[in-house]
């Protein structure tokens, strides 16, 4: 799921912090998934941020965002949310809340 579309051409996305809340419906999902932030895919901006198959409402926090990654893996890529695992069954809604920055590529 698109989190931040791309910045476009010799600009790429800087995640600073990540907030994901949880809010539990009345049942659980299956699975043992974990959500990533990541550049289209790509490579990791956030590592396993929340496991969404916990049974209760629940708030996750991150701003560990320190990654090294070959910059074509993030120039002009969007943020994006995913999950490690199939999640099925569940009726919750996880809101992400996501703090960046655009930057330049250097010269």
């Amino acid at each position: 799921v698109t989190l931040v579309a791309a910045p476009g051409a010799g600009k790429f996305l800087i995640c600073h912090r990540v907030i994901e809340y949880l809010t539990y419906g009345t049942v659980a999902y299956t699975g043992s998934g974990t959500t990533t932030i990541n550049w289209a895919g790509e490579a990791a901006v956030v590592g396993e941020i929340a496991t969404l198959d916990s049974g209760v409402s629940s708030i996750n926090s991150s701003d560990d965002t320190s990654v090294y990654v070959q910059a074509a893996n993030a120039v002009n890529k969007a943020l994006t949310v995913s999950s490690d695992a199939a999640l099925t069954d569940g009726d919750g809604t996880l809101t992400v809340t996501v703090w960046y920055t655009i930057e330049d590529v250097p010269a």
